[in-house]
């Protein structure tokens, strides 16, 4: 479970949108990528994990890993190039 992040807070600095373009605010927005790439990485081995759960909240969880759409932000995020 260390691996895993607080994805609230990375979602919401991923879409703040900062005042001034500087070498500081360029490197929090690649951290953020980055956090965001191990985030989704996560995904698949608890989906895997999820797999063998009886309680309903876990089932439920393991249906919505299921969904399609987190590989393919993940595949979004893996072919996001940093601008220069």
């Amino acid at each position: 479970m260390s691996r895993y992040c607080d994805i609230d807070k990375l979602l919401s600095l991923c879409v703040v949108i900062p005042r001034q373009e500087n070498a500081f605010v360029q490197e929090q927005r690649l951290n953020n990528v980055i956090g965001l790439r191990h985030a989704l990485e996560l995904v698949e081995p608890l989906h895997t994990a999820l797999g063998c759960a009886e309680a309903d909240l876990l089932s439920d969880m393991y249906s919505t890993l299921r969904d399609p759409s987190y590989a393919e932000v993940f595949q979004k995020v893996l072919h996001t190039r940093p601008h220069s």
